[in-house]
């Protein structure tokens, strides 16, 4: 008997000290509970932010080592309101972006004089077709068949972007609206508003 009654001292002593612990848990978690309340989510989300752009950074600052013009680039764009968070790495895309687009050439002085001004050894007749094909004017309907057929052409393509698309259905929509507005007769409000 003499043990069981220890046994039953030591289990009472264990559900005192574990309604003990359990109680200063609850305590504990209705205090974490009361600060959670207090800040904001959006304040945490910040700071989050803020550190793992710091971290982002620092790690990137390691790794890089053209140091002097692109670090003064990089300073001098963090320092402008609104891009405090762009990286390096988007700065260099930036600047690459040039060299990758299909349309982009270097050219001397001699060349661009050369595309603004067309020489004049052209042949005169050569010449005549272009005047008479630039006075002709492009109809809305034209415009309409024409950006329409590119807009099919383009939705083919994997690397045309929605932006893209959009900028394209845009003007559409713009030649389609010119060419409707033909079609309406106007009433004299209309030629007030000019």
């Amino acid at each position: 008997m003499c043990a069981l009654a220890s046994v039953a001292v030591t289990s009472s002593k264990f559900f005192e000290i574990l309604a003990n612990l359990a109680a200063g848990l609850s305590e504990k978690n209705q205090c974490e509970r009361r600060n959670r309340q207090l800040v904001k989510a959006a304040t945490i989300r910040k700071s989050f932010h803020k550190i793992i752009a710091q971290k982002r950074r620092e790690d990137e600052s390691q790794q890089t080592k053209n140091q002097p013009i692109d670090g003064e680039l990089f300073e001098i764009i963090n320092g402008i309101e609104g891009c405090e968070e762009v990286l390096e790495e988007d700065i260099f895309e930036w600047l690459d972006v040039e060299n990758q687009h299909p349309s982009f050439q270097l050219l001397n002085d001699e060349e661009i004089i050369q595309v603004v001004e067309p020489s004049s050894d052209i042949n005169d007749a050569d010449n005549e077709d272009q005047d008479f094909e630039d006075l002709r004017t492009i109809s809305h309907t034209e415009g309409v068949q024409a950006l329409t057929t590119a807009l099919k052409y383009l939705e083919q393509r994997s690397y045309v972007t929605p932006t893209d698309l959009l900028l394209l259905k845009n003007w559409r929509d713009r030649a389609t609206t010119d060419r409707n507005s033909g079609f309406l007769q106007r009433t004299v409000t209309d030629y007030l508003k000019k």
